[in-house]
């Protein structure tokens, strides 16, 4: 009778065991789709890895007023620069994953080469990020002043390398892209540039201040349609496009992620905010 008795309690435990973990799982379930149908319930904080008025944050601007509009809630940006958008990507990643704290970075540029850069990085971009969806890229271009003697690129590498060390290259700062940039151009084509950091260019090219040599991508920008590539200029190849993408702090819902991801779609879908998210750098 006992043997009897004991079975029966030994059935009865892992069934009850069973119905409250089942139970859980559905409260979990009905928890995890009211957080996704009711988000964003206040204001999202979207952090941008370099200053105000550069190509990454006007365009990133630009997106997130219309995507404020989709998602029914402000979208606050604040700009936190500096090296090379290691002090963002840490800030964010050090975030709790509760959906309100998102980073604009590109993933093969300061994202990817901050590693190597910085010896004291922490940060694991594959577990300690997720990602959400790119949103734009940008070209870059190679320029010098109006009265540089360098009609081409190819004008430029001869010059170069006639004076080494003594022809200046400028970026927005040290480690940018722009200045990691420079220097595998510098290696491509066998040449010894030395970098110093400068404010934004594109209206300068505009203004005629400075004459654009080529485009560092693997097409011509569309805004300066008569600059011919790199490898045109017959320099090799030298694409250095940069991306723009929306992450989360690791272990953010993936429903969340793909509310956030609808809303990046959808907006993109607008040809204004398209147009902008395909400009040319202007860093």
């Amino acid at each position: 009778m006992g043997d009897k008795i004991g079975n029966r309690r030994g059935c009865r435990e892992p069934s009850v065991r069973c119905a409250a973990a089942a139970a859980i799982a559905a409260v979990l379930a009905l928890v995890g789709a009211a957080r996704a149908d009711d988000y964003p319930s206040r204001s999202v904080h979207v952090i941008i890895p370099f200053g105000p008025g550069g190509v990454t944050d006007i365009v990133s601007r630009v997106l997130f007023d219309a995507m404020a509009k989709v998602l029914g809630q402000a979208i606050v940006i604040e700009n936190r620069a500096g090296a090379s958008g290691t002090i963002a990507t840490e800030f964010v990643a050090d975030a709790p994953p509760d959906r309100y704290t998102l980073l604009v970075d590109d993933p093969s540029g300061p994202l990817a080469t901050g590693v190597s850069l910085y010896a004291s990085r922490r940060i694991d971009q594959l577990t300690r990020l997720e990602p959400i969806a790119p949103f734009g890229t940008t070209g870059a271009v190679l320029v010098v002043a109006a009265n540089f003697p360098a009609q081409t690129l190819a004008d430029f590498v001869a010059l170069a390398k006639q004076k080494p060390g003594e022809l200046l290259y400028g970026s927005t700062g040290i480690g940018t892209p722009g200045h990691l940039n420079g220097a595998l151009l510098d290696r491509i084509v066998g040449i010894d540039a030395r970098h110093v950091p400068l404010a934004a260019v594109l209206p300068y090219i505009q203004s005629g201040q400075l004459r654009a040599l080529a485009a560092a991508g693997e097409h011509r920008l569309r805004e300066l349609p008569n600059v011919p590539t790199v490898k045109e200029s017959g320099c090799g190849n030298y694409d250095v496009s940069s991306m723009y993408a929306l992450f989360a702090p690791g272990g953010t819902a993936s429903d969340i992620v793909g509310v956030l991801k609808r809303a990046t779609d959808q907006v993109l879908n607008d040809e204004d905010v398209a147009s902008v998210s395909a400009k040319p750098a202007s860093n």
